[in-house]
């Protein structure tokens, strides 16, 4: 879990209005702030479904299309790659759709994707 600029943005106001509000009024809204993140993050938790699509056989030299879809959003794809393969762009908004490059010859095992969703209040990411 890691917080948006959202929730920097909101405990920067409140950082702000510390200086002519009460400090009560101030602690109370960093509390809620918090509390809102965390509720944020624990919406989108789960690990989202996806599907990556890609050919069994790829030749050395010649482009294959690869797709990610992830039944989540808003969400960042990211595809990993080893040296032996080039992907662009290897990182999406939503689905992500490139072409793989193989750069050698012989087998390679491609890493699961990662996504990246963001909670429904834009507070937190998971």
């Amino acid at each position: 879990m890691s917080p948006t600029a959202r929730a920097a943005i909101l405990v920067a106001l409140v950082a702000a209005a510390a200086l002519v509000l009460p400090p009560v009024v101030c602690v109370l809204a960093m509390v809620v702030i918090v509390a809102a993140t965390i509720v944020d993050a624990r919406a989108v938790r789960g690990a989202p479904a996806g599907e990556r699509t890609i050919s069994a056989i790829l030749s050395r030299g010649v482009r294959s299309p690869v797709s990610v879809d992830v039944d989540a959003a808003p969400v960042v794809v990211r595809q990993a790659v080893p040296v032996s393969l080039g992907l662009d762009p290897d990182t999406a908004d939503g689905a992500l759709r490139g072409d793989v490059l193989p750069l050698r010859r012989g087998r390679v095992s491609l890493p699961a994707a990662t996504a990246r969703v963001t909670g429904p209040l834009g507070l937190a990411r998971w």
